[in-house]
């Protein structure tokens, strides 16, 4: 299962194999007495060496089972560096886990005065040989959060280093069941996650925006499964506190679930009104949005001379001819379409038919090719310029032929990408090189002799 997150989320997968790495380690170290293999090694060293093997042999096994995929998966971008802009303010930080921080605050705190509670002043003694250890540690803690804090602006530092010593303390505890353990584990992963983004980014990419992205989702995963474990034990075990406590604990609960849920209502609002057309009806069918729609490209030129012009176009030729071919069209035969920005209205055809294209959405493949020598998909972003700019019937065809083309798309999206003369040969070569099979105002579908 963890090969297959690399191809479903690559980013997935580093994490979560480290957390499967994590629990081979625990198992085949702690629990050695009830593995009859392991139980005849009294020397844990033999013990560590037959778990990193174990880890070897599931990262080989994770990697051969998706080998079809892991050959052909080459990042474009695969360096960290350290980053050096913005960070991550404690209100922004706040915001987004101060739910979960607000639980871990609680449970660490119960948990904490249960452990001392239970711990006699005879059995700290033992501690009395290590006391310069931990005192260096927590001297060295406090001054790499003022480093981290103070001069490189990592304010999260503040909260994350802290709650983290008290997690690495809690989850070291003596006689806590796994599922404790594993709830601390958890939640001490999702703080690292937290502060690890605010220091390194992957070199290249859109800034650190997909790194923290991509990681805060898992750091979510890791807090949701911790905060609700936490949250059940509170819940459990709350009436073993005064009242006064408890009345407390309700009413601050009560105060942050209720502006939590705040969320859910205020982003559908926001998410309702940021419509491309607000009178676009109201349905779960994705695509009716276009009937009444019309989107804006901002650089229309009929010829390389001509000045820019600012074209309007109607989205609801797009939509019947989407739909047209959604009926019609059986297989999946490849189509062409006007390749343009990003975040514009490229690949439209191929994202509500289904149907393969020449390029879809082209900076994603060549995050997952960029290495590749022959530039595979700068290759198609101008192959699919020219089939649309050539006059030239001998490269037509070669592209047809090369990509395999059986269905051609001429809207108003591509009128407004490519120069007149190259849009003119569609309408010329009706009959010759194609065909029309459907047509409507200025969207016309061709279907390849």
């Amino acid at each position: 299962m963890i090969g297959v997150l690399k191809p479903l989320n690559t980013w997935d997968f580093y994490t979560l194999f480290a957390l499967g790495a994590s629990a081979l380690l625990y198992r085949l170290l702690s629990d050695a007495e009830d593995l009859p293999g392991l139980k005849r090694m009294k020397i844990w060293p033999h013990r560590l060496l037959v778990a990193l093997g174990a880890i070897s042999l599931l990262f080989i096994a994770s990697q051969l089972l998706l080998y079809a995929f892991n050959s052909h998966f080459h990042p474009a971008f695969n360096q960290v560096a350290f980053w050096k802009d913005a960070k991550t303010t404690i209100r922004e930080y706040l915001t987004h886990w101060g739910f979960f921080i607000f639980i871990m605050v609680w449970w660490y705190a119960w948990e904490t005065y249960k452990w001392l509670a239970a711990t006699r002043l005879s059995a700290l003694q033992k501690w009395a040989p290590y006391k310069k250890q931990i005192l260096t540690l927590l001297i060295l803690a406090a001054l790499i959060a003022l480093v981290l804090g103070l001069l490189m602006g990592v304010r999260v530092a503040f909260i994350v280093i802290p709650l983290g010593l008290l997690t690495l303390a809690l989850v070291l505890r003596p006689g806590l069941t796994k599922a404790e353990r594993f709830a601390f584990f958890l939640a001490g992963t999702a703080l690292l996650l937290t502060l690890f983004v605010e220091l390194v980014y992957l070199l290249g990419d859109n800034g650190r925006q997909n790194f923290v992205f991509k990681f805060y989702l898992q750091a979510w995963f890791f807090f949701a499964i911790a905060s609700a474990y936490g949250l059940g034990r509170l819940f459990l075990e709350q009436g073993k506190w005064r009242q006064r406590t408890q009345n407390l604990f309700y009413a601050s609960f009560g105060v942050m679930a209720l502006a939590v849920l705040l969320f859910p209502i205020t982003a559908t609002l926001d998410k309702v009104s940021n419509r491309m057309d607000r009178s676009a009806p109201h349905t779960l069918d994705g695509m009716a949005f276009m009937q009444t729609s019309r989107f804006t490209y901002p650089c229309h030129r009929n010829s390389p001379e001509a000045e820019c012009q600012v074209v309007e176009l109607d989205l609801g030729e797009d939509y019947r001819a989407i739909r047209w071919m959604q009926e019609q069209v059986a297989g999946s035969p490849v189509i062409i379409e006007g390749h343009g920005g990003l975040y514009s209205w490229t690949s439209r055809f191929s994202i509500y038919t289904g149907l393969p294209t020449v390029l879809g959405w082209d900076y994603h493949q060549m995050q997952q090719r960029g290495i590749m020598a022959d530039d595979a998909v700068g290759k198609r972003a101008r192959d699919v310029e020219l089939f649309y700019q050539t006059t030239d019937p001998v490269t037509t065809e070669a592209l047809i032929r090369e990509y395999g083309v059986k269905y051609i798309v001429l809207g108003r999206y591509e009128r407004a990408l490519y120069f007149a003369e190259g849009v003119e040969k569609f309408k010329a070569w009706d009959g010759l090189l194609w065909d029309v099979v459907y047509q409507d105002g200025q969207t016309t579908l061709y279907k390849v002799r």
